[in-house]
């Protein structure tokens, strides 16, 4: 048995391609939270009594816990782009986000139901009131905390995205999805104007936070979604034409803000057929890693591409609300199959929904704690 490491050193181990003591566990990164009412019933369940603020306003999963994380012995710990208080006015379950979108409460679920580009035109662009950084966005303690946790501390620490979606994403919340992918191929010029509009405002977002907290971090997160459960959302071409160079630029600058960081994309579904060139744009770890979506076969991925990106998640929802055995046997394929020579870290895929059974999710990290040694 190995001598144990830190939490950052096992985090970093891994993110070398090399074998850590056991196998590094996260919880809390982008897309990778608690639904609301999962968090309450385990904290509950926990004894835990502080009085944790939302983070952000208007999603799934709204809460980051480090008691909880505490309890689960989560190597991680994030620096959370701290939003500035907006009052949203919610009238019929509905309410306007900072880029002008209407979304809607719906269940357990915020969707996107109005969209404020009705037309592909340049001067609707040019006339859509932009949200600035600074307008969502306080920067003025992070680094202060940053600094202390980094000194303090032996958790590996990870920017989480300041955004709820990608470039691809954000577009089409504002133009619509059915509008926005017909515009890649008849408004191609207003396609392109839109994601560098869109871009620029994350560019400056991400160099303002990694100008405060880049050397002491371990990670930087970035998400876009870009696969179904079948196929791909967008066509390699039109990945290579439109949107890879933005994440080429994006991961330069991370890379010289923070340089001792990996990158760290979150993209849902069957995007293997993009992963050579997630990596040729400078993505260094890839989550989810959604197994159930075509062609995500994880021994088959780790064979592949294991020796070039490292892999995160791979947790899947139906295991996780099914029985122990199947969160055991879930875990320990991962664990089997990513983990091999290191290169992984262990999440759930996406926000655990509230429908879980919170004694699964504690069997789930106190089991990979236990049984997960290299």
């Amino acid at each position: 048995m190995k001598d144990e490491l830190s939490h950052q050193e096992r985090v970093e181990l891994a993110l070398e391609h090399k074998e850590p003591d056991r196998l590094p566990l996260d919880l809390g990164g982008t897309a990778g939270l608690l639904f609301d009412g999962l968090y309450f019933r385990l904290k509950k369940h926990l004894k835990i009594e502080n009085k944790v603020q939302p983070f952000r306003f208007g999603h799934t999963a709204n809460y980051y816990d480090e008691d909880i994380l505490d309890c689960l012995d989560i190597d991680i710990r994030r620096i959370l782009p701290l939003r500035k208080k907006k009052d949203y006015t919610v009238k019929d379950n509905t309410f306007v986000d900072e880029w002008g979108v209407l979304n809607k409460f719906e269940g357990d679920f915020v969707n996107y139901v109005d969209h404020p580009l009705k037309e592909p035109s340049m001067e609707v662009l040019n006339r859509h009131p932009w949200p600035e950084p600074e307008e969502m966005f306080s920067f003025s303690d992070l680094r202060e905390y940053s600094k202390y946790l980094f000194e303090k501390t032996d958790f590996a620490l990870s920017l989480r995205s300041p955004f709820s979606g990608g470039f691809l994403d954000r577009a089409c919340y504002l133009r619509g999805t059915e509008n926005f992918f017909m515009d890649l191929y008849l408004n191609p010029d207003f396609a392109e104007g839109l994601l560098h509009k869109i871009f620029d405002i994350y560019y400056k977002t991400y160099d303002l936070l990694l100008s405060e907290v880049g050397e002491y971090l371990s990670i930087v997160e970035n998400n876009d979604d870009y696969g179904t459960q079948e196929s791909l959302l967008i066509s390699p071409e039109m990945f290579k034409k439109y949107l890879k160079p933005l994440h080429m630029r994006l991961n330069k600058l991370i890379r010289e803000k923070a340089p001792k960081a990996k990158t760290f994309l979150h993209s849902d579904g069957a995007v293997r057929e993009l992963i050579d060139d997630f990596i040729d744009s400078g993505v260094e770890i890839l989550n989810p890693i959604q197994a159930s979506a075509r062609d995500m076969d994880t021994k088959r991925l780790k064979e592949e591409f294991g020796d070039r990106i490292c892999f995160h998640g791979g947790i899947e929802q139906k295991p996780l609300s099914g029985s122990k055995e199947q969160v055991y046997e879930e875990l320990m394929l991962r664990f089997h199959t990513l983990g091999k020579d290191g290169g992984y870290i262990m999440a759930p895929v996406n926000h655990i929904g509230s429908d879980v059974p919170l004694e699964n999710v504690i069997y789930l990290y106190e089991t990979a704690r236990q049984k997960c040694i290299y």
